[in-house]
């Protein structure tokens, strides 16, 4: 079956990069967090954390919150400028199947 649209949702690089610096997960159960509360009105922005009732401490299973050692700026923008580079061949062909609406989802 062809689409008849195609959707792609769209938020800043900038925004990408600090919530995958904020990201934490629990060393015991692998619940995810996120310590970055991202509020810029210029831009309408509105991305408030997901915190665990008490810092550093998974709510499921009271386990101990862990930063990935790759969750840097220097490696958000690698990857992000890994995804971009590996679905812009695909939007091409995409938009060649039908219309590709942009929708930021800041």
């Amino acid at each position: 079956a062809v689409p008849h649209l195609i959707v792609n949702f769209t938020l800043p690089h900038d925004v990408l990069t600090e919530k995958i610096c904020g990201r934490r997960v629990c060393g015991g159960c692998g619940r995810g967090y996120n310590l970055a509360a991202i509020h810029d009105q210029a831009r309408g922005i509105a991305m408030p954390p997901l915190l665990p009732a008490r810092p550093g401490v998974c709510d499921s299973c009271g386990g101990a919150l862990e930063q990935r050692r790759d969750d840097t700026p220097e490696a958000g923008e690698r990857r992000l400028s890994q995804y971009d580079e590996g679905t812009a061949p695909v939007m091409q062909v995409l938009q060649e199947m039908a219309p590709v609406v942009d929708v930021d989802v800041s």
